[in-house]
């Protein structure tokens, strides 16, 4: 695991929600404070509420260095180490006020498929860690989280492979009494009847499993 959560040395400015990777649409009155996040060389690449995740590196696709910003202030708080060893792709991002949830993934040179995903779940607002795990139990057992969901209390959920599943998709919540597994793929699905469609309602995710939807509260 990575230590404990760093805060950059960025100069502070005016630098729920779920989905992939990526950039996202900026709210309203967002931009000047999200160009100010992307100070020291760092890029505003997935924008959800108020909080941006922010990527270093001369890549824009793949990089060693990510970090999240809280818009109002400005903090900036790292994810990753500049000597992190492999080059990792940004994944699933969600965020519900200062909470903010992201799943990296380690790439081979090519760009190919990931070997494995590590997730951290960040207070934005304080910069804390809360959460910093890989889904396969360690970096050697191959992961891959497709999609995260988060509440605003910091509690979350995501859809992906993992030891809980002996390697399959599940459905995982993670929240601070820990992780619980609340579906599995069996691997007899039929194509296209495997778990799918992580969605949150409040403080409800819902999820489709052979056709049938399935609903839980998260912790």
């Amino acid at each position: 695991m990575l230590a404990a959560a760093i805060v950059l040395g960025l100069a502070p400015a005016g630098c729920g929600t779920s989905g992939r990777g990526g950039r996202a649409g900026r709210p309203a009155g967002a931009t000047v404070s999200a160009t100010r996040c992307g100070r020291g060389g760092m890029r505003v690449r997935s924008l959800r509420g108020q909080v941006a995740v922010v990527v270093g590196g001369r890549d824009a696709s793949f990089s060693k260095r990510f970090a999240v910003c809280w818009l109002p202030t400005g903090r900036v708080t790292a994810l990753t180490r500049e000597s992190y060893a492999t080059r990792l792709r940004l994944g699933s991002v969600a965020a519900a006020g200062p909470y903010a949830v992201a799943a990296l993934s380690e790439v081979g040179l090519a760009g190919d498929e990931p070997t494995f995903s590590e997730v951290f779940e960040v207070n934005a607002r304080t910069g804390r860690r809360l959460h910093d795990f890989f889904p396969g139990g360690t970096k050697i057992n191959g992961s891959e989280v497709h999609e995260v969901v988060i509440a605003g209390d910091g509690a979350f959920a995501f859809r992906g492979t993992g030891d809980t599943c002996q390697g399959r998709v599940g459905i995982v919540t993670v929240a601070s009494g820990g992780r619980h597994t609340l579906d599995c793929d069996t691997g007899a699905e039929p194509p296209g009847q495997e778990i799918s469609m992580l969605t949150l309602t409040g403080q409800t995710i819902s999820w489709t499993h052979m056709g049938a939807t399935h609903s839980a509260a998260l912790p």
